[in-house]
């Protein structure tokens, strides 16, 4: 079965897609369309990616497509995750692909709800009528790493650190960070070869402060590439309710992750060494992601 899913949206938002997708894609065929640099993330765990932004897929937003106008040409079951308000996705889908089912989903779950993301994407791709048990897919995400790849892990001994997110209601203050990196790596059981700082365009502000500040290397909006080989190699991340934590969690580096305003139930990143640190005072937070780093590394 060729089965197309469509989810356009910032990175931590397309990781949602992986824990299910990977489990289609063992025994079908699984063409996923997505914005960068989420997309290329999700390479490993489907046939082909697609960046939603390239090669046409903007004819989905304006009317009167036919089939063959977009980069795929043919699926048997069409999921896109779309505000679509209007229907005009789905009736473009619906031309785009005769004969497919096609199915426009909400891109995220009611809030309250108490449902994962990554298990509302399963449950709606269940609905749609693909073979998926999605009741396990969380569970499943939590024990296995599901964008580790095969084989075995050397990691170094490289502590690696996030300050910031594309919302700042999500981010705690630097100085927060740096009293809580500084403390880590001081009592961390091993010796620290190198400890990083990843900062993207959010958090350009921070840069100045953390290249003079003697407390570790800064790396500046790093490529896809770039960062999934700092991800395949640290030995403990930190970070903020952002992308590159649920990118490190699924690529199974131990990780503690600070929730500020988002909902842990909704949006904890998935992996099988994963900590959450969620409260309010900002002692207890360095209190508790300390622990919460020694337990890791106790673990690993």
């Amino acid at each position: 079965m060729d089965i197309l899913v469509l989810r356009p949206g910032a990175l931590g938002d397309t990781l949602m897609l992986a824990p299910a997708v990977r489990r289609l894609s063992s025994t079908h065929r699984v063409f996923s369309a997505g914005r960068e640099p989420g997309i290329s993330f999700l390479q490993p765990v489907v046939t082909r990616a697609y960046d939603i932004e390239r090669g046409g897929w903007h004819r989905l937003f304006s009317g009167g497509i036919q089939q063959g106008a977009l980069p795929v040409y043919a699926a048997e079951v069409v999921v896109g995750f779309f505000s679509d308000r209007s229907g005009t996705v789905f009736e473009n889908l619906r031309h785009g692909f005769p004969g497919a089912e096609v199915y426009v989903y909400p891109p995220f779950p009611e809030p309250g709800l108490g449902v994962h993301v990554a298990g509302y994407v399963a449950e709606c791709l269940e609905v749609a009528g693909l073979p998926l048990e999605s009741s396990g897919v969380v569970l499943s995400a939590c024990k296995q790493a599901v964008l580790a790849g095969c084989g075995p892990v050397r990691r170094k001994p490289w502590l690696v650190f996030h300050p910031g997110s594309g919302d700042k209601r999500k981010n705690h203050p630097m100085g927060l960070w740096r009293k809580l990196a500084v403390e880590i790596r001081s009592k961390w059981p091993a010796e620290v070869e190198r400890m990083i700082w990843v900062l993207g365009p959010a958090e350009t502000s921070f840069l100045g402060e953390l290249s003079s500040s003697g407390e570790g290397e800064v790396l500046f909006c790093p490529g896809h590439l770039e960062l999934a080989g700092l991800l395949g190699r640290c030995s403990f991340f930190a970070g903020q309710d952002s992308g590159v934590t649920h990118l490190a969690a699924m690529k199974g580096v131990p990780c503690v992750a600070l929730f500020k305003e988002s909902d842990p139930v909704q949006w904890r990143p998935l992996g099988p060494k994963v900590e959450i640190v969620f409260c309010s005072d900002q002692k207890e937070i360095i209190s508790r992601g300390v622990s919460a780093a020694l337990k890791l590394a106790v673990g690993s």
